[in-house]
């Protein structure tokens, strides 16, 4: 969720199916350029809100949202979204920004269901 310029693609499983969506075409452009670069089985680049999704429920295997909910106007709506999308769902597993006003502590966060 939020893909940006997919700078952390490269942190994720190389031999996994991978969705990337952001709100900006722009940042598409970018990210889809960086899975070029690493060879990874990303095909589908999707411009799309994460306060409105658009995918069914239960989806997608795992959820990962990294400097998004902090630029948000609407996090709860977007971590809801989130556990709507996932197949028997674990966890979300969201980076928030440091300092973030959202959610202020550092670090990776984890939401179990």
């Amino acid at each position: 969720m939020g893909v940006g310029t997919g700078k952390n693609i490269i942190f994720y499983s190389g031999d996994k199916d991978i969705t990337a969506i952001d709100i900006s075409e722009n940042m598409l452009k970018r990210a889809r350029a960086q899975v070029e670069k690493l060879d990874y089985n990303c095909s589908d680049f999707i411009e799309m809100d994460i306060q409105n999704i658009t995918f069914p429920d239960n989806l997608f295997d795992a959820v990962v949202a990294t400097f998004v909910f902090c630029s948000v106007p609407n996090p709860v709506l977007g971590l809801n979204q989130s556990y709507r999308l996932m197949v028997n769902l674990s966890r979300v597993t969201s980076i928030p920004h440091p300092g973030s006003l959202v959610f202020p502590t550092p670090g990776s966060l984890v939401f179990p269901r």
